[in-house]
């Protein structure tokens, strides 16, 4: 598959045999620098954090100057869709599910802030769900290969705040089918009424 970042790549580690998702990210941009640095500030620290939520960095490779291999960074390969791909193909969710995927994402993010890691884009393409009989595991993806946040502080800074925001954000996409910035300006309680007073 391929977006704003870059592409990723279904692959084998040679070494060990597993299946692997390999994220080769785009060069050139100024972003992209800004990205790459963060990767490499980010990734160990991300790997480090023994959260089953949280899919660990297993190798990362930073451009270097004058290199013709890309940066590129290797994490296990999920089977499953993001919350996004879910909400597009099945429409609105049932608020159970989504308070427990809701819930399996705050005990991940609460795991990385404890470590000093902010995701700073928390979003449902960034939230996966894994397939699975028992129901939804979750995975948040992509610590160091976000996006710039889109939500900031109001000074400006990214802290575990805006994760808080990102996941608030992800509920109401995923109670209503849209993004907070393109759905109704009712109250969520208006554009899902089978939602249980306390939930909305």
């Amino acid at each position: 598959g391929s977006g704003a970042v870059g592409a990723v790549y279904d692959a084998t580690d040679e070494k060990t045999g597993a299946n692997v998702a390999v994220k080769v990210l785009r060069a050139g941009a100024r972003a992209d620098r800004a990205r790459i640095e963060r990767l490499r500030r980010d990734a160990p620290a991300e790997s480090a954090v023994a959260h089953p939520g949280i899919a660990p960095v297993i190798a990362f490779h930073a451009e270097g100057a004058g290199e013709e291999t890309p940066a590129f960074l290797v994490i296990e390969r999920l089977r499953g869709a993001s919350l996004a791909t879910l909400v597009e193909r099945s429409g609105p969710i049932a608020p159970d599910r989504a308070a427990r995927i809701a819930s399996q994402v705050l005990e991940a993010l609460g795991a990385a802030h404890r470590a000093g890691l902010v995701h700073g884009a928390v979003k449902p393409t960034n939230v996966f769900l894994v397939t699975a009989a028992a129901g939804d595991d979750v995975r948040v993806l992509d610590f160091g290969a976000a996006e710039e946040p889109s939500r900031q502080g109001s000074d400006g800074e990214t802290d575990p705040r805006t994760d808080l925001a990102g996941v608030g954000a992800c509920i109401v996409h995923a109670l209503t089918g849209a993004p907070p910035a393109t759905a109704t300006r009712a109250a969520l309680a208006t554009a899902r009424p089978d939602l249980p007073a306390g939930f909305a």
